[in-house]
């Protein structure tokens, strides 16, 4: 998430934090300088030499819309690590080390995650400090060499002691753990003081009453993709961006509870710095986007609609799985007729490589993309405002055919 605020943001943010930023892998647009110190980080301690390798992760053009992002190009991870492991090597480490944004999963590799293939393709490590998927790994071994993961939200922190016999010139021991964050950690003074009226000023801003809820919203998507705090979020999107339709899933498992709604419950559902893009397609095209969307049937991917119905034939081959699209005012457009449509920036950018049809045709010319600078969040924050109190109804959505037995799951 560290474009989520675009390439200038991250700059200034990195020259006043002035620590050493590591990012193997990013290359800057021509005659531009990065905003990173170094693909990799050297420390000398008694004569022993450590490389550390920074890589983050090569998804994040399909997770940030390319305005955010600078120009900036993103290597493939073995491409990156091929040419910083060239550098690594000249350096004669004793003792290497990578540290990625990219986690290890323990039935194999994902998109994003490329732990097991990095550990089989580059032996030269000694350890590997994994992130991304949120799991806390004390300790594991992933062909050879030791994996470590600190968990998330600073739950942990996590701390490697390494053993080294300068005799032998040999890494004899690696021994990660898992430090727990708790209560009884006394704050440190300084960076207490540091932070303190920011805090305040946070707890006031997520404290703030912007309305009041009917009844609770849940996120449990009852009716296949649509739940109320679904529909909430596309009902508000449509209106501040002034749209008809609106493709959009929940983005967290948080409810909206009953009575006080206060800005820390809009933070629970809309955890993202979302933007809203829209444009203006034929029936035709957002057919293409909901027989993509079908894939994922069943997975917390699945996006719900809000503001036109459809059925879904589960059964139906690949292409014809999506039909009987109408308005919510119950009109069939004509396929060639044009429908505001929107989606939120993660979407857009094809929601990690998921969508690509739906970012081919948002972008299409002649659509008429407008990639606008509303804020999702406050524009759920700015209908809660207007409407309260909140009547919200679950929209009706897809109307399924086929459905799935009971007992059907789905890893991902």
């Amino acid at each position: 998430h560290e474009f989520d605020w675009g390439a200038d943001v991250l700059r200034d943010f990195y020259r006043k934090a002035q620590v050493p930023v590591l990012c193997a892998g990013l290359v800057a647009p021509k005659g531009e300088e990065l905003p990173f110190s170094a693909p990799m980080l050297v420390r000398e301690f008694e004569g022993v030499r450590l490389v550390v390798i920074g890589l983050t992760n090569p998804l994040i053009p399909s997770w940030s819309r390319p305005r955010l992002l600078g120009g900036m190009h993103f290597q493939d991870t073995f491409e990156a690590l091929r040419a910083a492991l060239a550098g690594a090597r000249k350096l004669s480490p004793d003792i290497l080390v990578l540290v990625a944004h990219q986690g290890w999963r323990e039935w194999g590799d994902d998109r994003a995650n490329n732990i097991n293939a990095i550990a089989r393709c580059f032996p030269d490590f000694d350890l590997i400090i994994g992130a991304h998927t949120h799991q806390a790994v004390k300790a594991s071994e992933v062909s050879r060499i030791v994996y470590t993961q600190s968990g998330s939200h600073a739950f942990w922190l996590g701390r490697v002691d390494l053993l080294y016999d300068d005799r032998a010139r040999k890494l004899k021991k690696i021994a990660p753990a898992l430090v727990p964050v708790e209560g009884s950690l006394p704050p440190d003074a300084a960076l207490e003081a540091l932070v303190e009226a920011d805090i305040r000023d946070a707890k006031k801003h997520l404290g703030r009453k912007i309305g009041e809820n009917r009844r609770e919203l849940t996120a449990d998507a009852g009716r296949c993709g649509q739940s109320g705090v679904q529909t909430l979020i596309a009902v508000s999107l449509a209106e501040a961006a002034g749209v008809e339709v609106v493709l959009h899933g929940a983005l967290s498992q948080a409810s909206l509870p009953a009575g006080a709604i206060r800005m820390a419950d809009v933070w629970r559902i809309m955890p993202y710095e979302n933007t809203i893009g829209k444009a203006n397609l034929t029936m035709a095209e957002i057919r293409e986007i909901l027989e993509e969307n079908a894939g994922y049937f069943g997975k917390t991917q699945f996006r719900g609609v809000c503001g036109i119905t459809y059925s879904l034939d589960r059964s139906a081959p690949r292409g014809a799985r999506v039909s009987r699209l109408r308005l919510s005012s119950g009109r069939a457009p004509g396929e060639a007729e044009r429908i505001a449509f929107a989606v939120n920036s993660y979407d857009l950018a094809s929601a990690g490589g998921r969508f690509p049809r739906l970012r081919e045709i948002m972008e299409g010319p002649a659509a008429g993309l407008i990639e606008t600078d509303l804020d999702a969040r406050e524009a759920v924050a700015g209908y809660i405002r207007r409407h309260s109190p909140l009547e919200i109804e679950t929209a009706p959505g897809a109307a399924i055919k086929n459905r799935p037995t009971a007992n059907h799951t789905s890893k991902e």
